[in-house]
């Protein structure tokens, strides 16, 4: 009789466990199902890409910024330079920024022919759709509270037994 008991306790407990497991998981996997592919995160998206072509002549050291510009935070890149600005949020067309990294002329174009580094056109097409949603700057990811990934989309449900596992099985899938 007393086994009996400790069975049915045991089926309670990972009956309990499970439900929770999964309650707690299904609001992440709501949550990112709706938001879209084609949204541009400046944090993945655009701020490498600044890093690496813009924030040398256009970041936060005073010391080596030109044009007065400051492309690091939202006030620097959306600050009036006389009659237009860098970035104006939603609208690529008056984006001085959009403007120079499309521009032809070698005077004009950013980041400027001496620069090691050059736009790709899909870089040049990120910054666009990017400034068109509105130039939505974040804070640097080590200043932000974890967030659960999305799923890798490719799934077996016969082969998972908790999220970790999906993606390792999208990676041996590669």
């Amino acid at each position: 009789m007393n086994l009996r008991i400790q069975k049915i306790q045991f089926v309670k407990r990972t009956v309990i466990w499970s439900v929770l497991l999964l309650w707690g998981l299904l609001p992440s996997g709501l949550i990112h199902a709706k938001e879209s592919d084609d949204l541009v995160s400046f944090n993945h998206d655009i701020r490498p890409i600044m890093s690496d072509t813009c924030f040398q002549c256009h970041g936060p050291d005073k010391n080596t910024r030109e044009a007065d510009l400051r492309l690091d935070s939202i006030e620097g890149a959306t600050k009036d330079l006389g009659g237009y600005a860098a970035i104006v949020p939603g609208y690529p067309e008056e984006s001085e920024l959009i403007w120079r990294i499309l521009s032809e002329a070698d005077s004009e174009r950013m980041p400027p022919e001496e620069h090691p580094r050059r736009l790709t056109d899909e870089e040049k097409e990120l910054f666009r759709k990017w400034v068109e949603q509105g130039a939505k700057y974040e804070a640097h990811w080590a200043f932000l509270p974890p967030v659960r990934g999305r799923l890798p989309k490719e799934r077996d449900p016969d082969w998972e037994r908790n999220p970790i596992d999906a993606f390792v099985f999208s990676k041996l899938k590669e």
